[in-house]
């Protein structure tokens, strides 16, 4: 394991293991940590003796018990999802101090990159709601300022009281995340799945689709890129059936597509005389 991903992993999940036994006592992060322990044994060479050990841990916890167990679990592979992410962005950036450009990039296309080539192109993803890789909105975003707060503490640049800061605002986070209960009580509304989907557009896309753009335009001209109108039209659009897919959902209906419109695209706002 890289070091700098060891540390990560290591910060984030002592900062759960504090939340946890802060909240559920010492005693239940002793049972995650026992049964954690347990399935890397089995995991690293199997056995009967080391199969049975963690049938038996598992089948020790009572209900309440088995499902505080379980969040502790699911925070904890959040965490590691999230320092491996981090470390894959770790390992991209440090490849393009090189000149040479990345293979699979735009940079890379080299001769083949012409205003033809994509004036031809067309790209369109389609947005969709899946309830199997659905979570709650408020666990995304609590992930998704760790994700930020662990991008600061890599600064090198960071003094001593924005570290402090960066790391207290990380046990927040870290904290608010282990209280937010993972599992919907009700069943998500198109409606819900909509205001969902819009956030991927204000945390990525958003930010995102100027930096493809950019890029191109750098492959097709260095020197001119940002000085000139690009050469090439928009080749990248976005659909959706978010609130509009006609699968047999009795609860998206005409009024329900129309509603959907009405949030991604809201009409302006009428001025009455007096408030022009």
């Amino acid at each position: 394991m890289p070091p700098e991903l060891r540390r990560d992993v290591r910060l984030l999940t002592t900062i759960l293991g504090e939340a946890i036994a802060e909240s559920g006592g010492p005693e239940l992060l002793d049972d995650v940590e026992e049964l954690r322990r347990a399935t890397i044994e089995l995991r690293g060479r199997v056995t009967d003796a080391r199969r049975r050990r963690v049938v038996k841990l598992v089948g020790s916890l009572d209900t309440a018990r088995a499902e505080q167990v379980i969040r502790a679990f699911t925070c904890y592979f959040q965490l590691v999802n999230l320092a491996e992410e981090r470390q894959r962005i770790r390992v991209l950036r440090a490849r393009t101090h090189d000149a040479r450009p990345l293979d699979g990039s735009i940079a890379a296309l080299g001769p083949l990159a012409t205003p033809d080539a994509f004036g031809d192109l067309r790209i369109r993803p389609v947005l969709t709601a899946h309830p199997t890789e659905a979570k709650r909105r408020a666990v995304v975003e609590h992930v998704w300022r760790i994700g930020e707060l662990l991008d600061r503490l890599d600064d090198a640049r960071l003094g001593a009281p924005e570290s402090i800061e960066a790391r207290r605002r990380l046990r927040e986070e870290i904290t608010g995340l282990w209280h937010t209960d993972p599992v919907r009580h009700h069943r998500p509304e198109p409606l819900d799945e909509v205001r969902a989907t819009l956030a991927l557009f204000d945390q990525t896309i958003f930010t995102t689709l100027p930096l493809v753009y950019r890029e191109v335009d750098r492959a097709l001209d260095p020197d001119g890129s940002g000085l000139r109108e690009p050469p090439f039209p928009v080749f990248l659009r976005w659909g959706t059936w978010v609130g509009g897919d006609r699968d047999g959902n009795p609860a998206v209906t005409a009024e329900t597509t129309a509603k959907a419109s009405a949030i991604v695209c809201p009409r302006p706002r009428s001025h009455s005389h007096t408030e022009r």
